[in-house]
């Protein structure tokens, strides 16, 4: 699918297909990972579950007190 990409306060961002937003049940202020490969010229978009969220924002606390 393309898609166009549009100037936003802070930088630039892109439409995502409703389709794609109610798959992976997204909505506004939902988490994501954003990496880049660019050994294939991509930009990958993850969800990010709450609760893999919450491992991932204190697991590093966890780890320094064990």
């Amino acid at each position: 699918m393309k898609g166009h990409i549009v100037k936003m306060e802070k930088g630039l961002g892109l439409q995502i297909p409703d389709e794609y937003v109610k798959y992976l049940n997204l909505h506004q202020g939902s988490l994501v990972d954003i990496k880049l490969d660019k050994a294939k010229d991509l930009i990958i978009i993850s969800h990010i579950s709450e609760s893999e969220d919450i491992v991932k924002r204190y697991m590093p606390s966890a780890e320094t007190m064990a």
